[in-house]
């Protein structure tokens, strides 16, 4: 669909921004999270776990994406940035929806470094424009037996694709950089920036994270039907708590806070 990624041109636009992040480059593989995954596991047998911190695998082709709990991710060869980043924590103490937060952030700020599209996050994980479903995050993490935590911070960001690339079926929930923008998109700039954000943004703790999310996020007071646990939710969305779980009024009475790992977000009003 559109020239392949210029990784020697982002590896040098990196560097000139401070950022020294290996990556891996395929033209087409299963998931770029499992490739990470099987990195991960090299480093672990070679002891090695801290050199692979902010290691990025990209693809053109992804033969079996995945997005949460379990949902395909389709996307045409070259039209999509599609990668995944190492996070290493020595500390072990971050949690997985903490990272969501960190991920969804950047994204946002990735986009709108480069382009004029202003996307809105929709918790947990996707970013969205004017409703429609712009990117997604994937997070998955694994504790070592040194305490240590690896996530690996999986996404996907529609940058090419037209109306019609989309199956019939998510056309009126989908859209992409190149239909939102009024200029052309170069998904090497969006990958730089994406990378770059990545690396600033791991400096802010969870409260200005947290802050940032807010004020990118769509707007709270929202009805929502949630899926938990084999149970189905309703309520109004009130806010974010200090670990990033949704905190929804619910209609039958009281508060409930939900984690991004075990929810699906099933209808929003809007």
């Amino acid at each position: 669909m559109g020239h392949v990624l210029d990784i020697p041109g982002i590896r040098a636009a990196l560097a000139e921004r401070g950022v020294d992040a290996p990556i891996v480059y395929l033209e087409e593989t299963t998931s770029t999270n499992d490739v990470a995954r099987d990195k991960v596991h090299e480093a672990v047998r070679d002891g090695a776990i801290s050199a692979i911190d902010g290691l990025t695998v990209f693809a053109e082709f992804q033969s079996s994406g995945r997005g949460r709990l379990g949902r395909n991710w389709q996307a045409p060869r070259g039209a999509s940035l599609l990668g995944t980043v190492v996070l290493v924590d020595p500390s072990g103490t971050s949690p997985s929806d903490e990272l969501m937060l960190l991920a969804t952030v950047a994204a946002c700020d990735a986009v709108t470094e480069v382009t004029d599209v202003r996307p809105r996050i929709k918790w947990p994980n996707d970013l969205v424009v004017g409703g429609r479903k712009l990117a997604g995050i994937l997070i998955e993490s694994r504790t070592l037996d040194d305490g240590s935590r690896v996530f690996l911070c999986g996404f996907g960001i529609n940058c090419l694709q037209q109306r019609g690339h989309f199956p019939e079926s998510l056309r009126p929930h989908a859209t992409s950089l190149d239909l939102e923008s009024r200029f052309p998109v170069d998904r090497n700039r969006v990958a730089v920036a994406l990378l770059a954000a990545l690396a600033a943004r791991r400096h802010d703790g969870i409260a200005a994270l947290r802050e940032a999310w807010l004020g990118r996020c769509e707007p709270l007071g929202r009805q929502v039907m949630l899926r938990h646990d084999g149970r189905t939710y309703s309520g109004t969305t009130v806010d974010i708590d200090a670990s990033a779980a949704l905190v929804v009024q619910l209609d039958h009475g009281g508060r409930r806070v939900f984690h991004a790992g075990d929810t699906s977000v099933v209808a929003a009003d809007g």
